[in-house]
C-alpha cells in the first residue's frame, strides 16, 4: 500500500489538535475539534472508496459545507475570536470545490495545494487558540466563559 507522506502528516497533525482540544479545550474548541477530525475522516472515507481526485467532488463540497455549518454556529457563540478564522478558511473550501465543479477541467495540482492548504492553516489556528485558551484559564479562570450567551462564572 502506497500512503501518500503528506497524508500521514496531515492525519498526525489533525489527531494531535483533537487530543490538544480535548486536553486543554474549552467547549468551542472541542466543537471545532471535532468538526475538523470529521472533515478529515469523511474525506479520507471518500477518497478510500473513489480516489483523490475522482468526479466525487459533490461529496467533497456537501462535506465542506458541513463543516462550515458547523464552525459557523461555533464562531457565532463562542467567547473567542480564531473561529472567524476557521470559517474563512472553510469558506476558502468551499469556494474552491463549487470552482472545481464550474470548470470542465479544472487543476488538480492548484486544487490540491489550496485545499490542503485551508486545512493546514485551520489545524494551526485551532492549536494556536487552544493555546491562547490555556493560557487565559491560568491567567484568570473565574471571569472567563465558554460561550458568549452564558452567564459568567461565579
Amino acid at each position: 500500500m502506497n500512503v501518500c507522506p503528506s497524508l500521514i502528516i496531515l492525519f498526525l497533525a489533525a489527531s494531535f489538535v483533537l487530543v490538544f482540544s480535548f486536553v486543554r479545550g474549552g467547549a468551542p474548541e472541542r466543537r471545532l475539534g471535532q468538526a475538523l477530525a470529521g472533515i478529515l475522516l469523511l474525506d479520507l472515507v471518500c477518497d478510500a472508496f473513489s480516489g483523490p481526485m475522482s468526479d466525487y467532488g459533490w461529496i467533497h463540497l456537501w462535506i465542506d459545507l458541513l463543516g462550515f455549518a458547523v464552525m459557523t454556529v461555533v464562531a457565532l457563540r463562542a467567547n473567542r475570536v480564531y473561529p472567524l478564522v476557521l470559517c474563512a478558511a472553510q469558506m476558502v473550501k468551499v469556494s474552491l470545490h463549487v470552482l472545481c465543479l464550474a470548470l470542465a477541467r479544472p487543476s488538480t495540482f492548484v486544487y490540491a495545494i489550496l485545499d490542503q492548504a485551508a486545512f493546514y492553516l485551520q489545524l494551526a489556528v485551532l492549536g494556536l487558540g487552544i493555546g491562547m485558551h490555556a493560557a487565559r484559564l491560568v491567567r484568570n479562570a473565574t471571569l472567563y466563559r465558554d460561550w458568549s450567551d452564558e452567564p459568567r462564572k461565579a
